[in-house]
Order: structure tokens, then sequence, then C-alpha cells
């Protein structure tokens, strides 16, 4: 792509080489060809210092210019969370005494398949239990 600056260089080229061509008189015919080879390469140093010249002059940072470092990445440290205590287990049933007949509705009513002659009931596995 084309900048005005490049555009300005390959003008100024170009005008160059046709004044170079033009200050060549007829007896120097010999010379043109060396006039116009030298002023190309005038016209083509010209160009690149006038193609150049628009970064200098927005090139602020001339190595002085602070520079940005990262600040240091925080390590966090999460403790583990404290182990549960549930105190001591105790396996107290919460029916009444066997053979009662606070006994017999309890277990009537919590298991359909209670037999009061026996005290047992019927689960889904395994054999007959006793109502607890």
């Amino acid at each position: 792509m084309l900048t005005t600056s490049t555009l300005k260089g390959i003008a100024v080229a170009t005008a160059l080489s046709v004044g170079a061509l033009t200050l060549a008189s007829p007896a120097e015919a010999g010379r043109r060809h060396r006039n116009l080879a030298v002023g190309a390469l005038v016209g083509l140093g010209a160009a690149a210092i006038i193609a150049g010249s628009h970064r200098r002059h927005h090139s602020y940072n001339y190595g002085y210019a602070p520079r940005y470092y990262a600040p240091p990445r925080r390590s966090y440290y999460y403790a583990p969370p404290p182990r549960a205590y549930y105190g001591p287990t105790s396996y107290r049933s919460y029916a009444p005494a066997p053979w009662t007949p606070e006994w017999y509705n309890y277990c009537s009513h919590k298991y359909r398949s209670f037999d009061p002659r026996s005290g047992t009931f019927q689960p889904y596995n395994g054999p007959r239990r006793l109502c607890t």
C-alpha cells in the first residue's frame, strides 16, 4: 500500500531524473545515460529519506520510557476444611419396649407385614425379623 510519503518520494525521484536529462547538452549525449543513472540513484535516495522521515517524527520512545511489568501473581492458600465431628454414636431405638401394648401398636403401624403372634415382620429381602 502506497502512503503519501512514498508517493512524495517517487515524485522527487522522477523530478531529479528528468532534471538530470534536461540539464545535459546535446554535446554530452554520451554522458546522458550516466546522468540519468546518477539522477535516478539520487532520486531514490531522496525518496527513501522522505519515506522514512514520517517514522522518526512519531516515535518518541528513545529507550527511556518506563516499561510495563506485570505484577507478580498472588498465591492464595486455602486451608482444608475442619474435620467434622459428629460425637459419639448411640444407637437408641425409639420403639417402645418389646411385647408391650405400645410396641404392638408401633410395629403394626410401621410394618404392613407385622405378625403380632411372633412379633416379626417380613422385609423386602431376607428372612423375617423381629420388630425393634
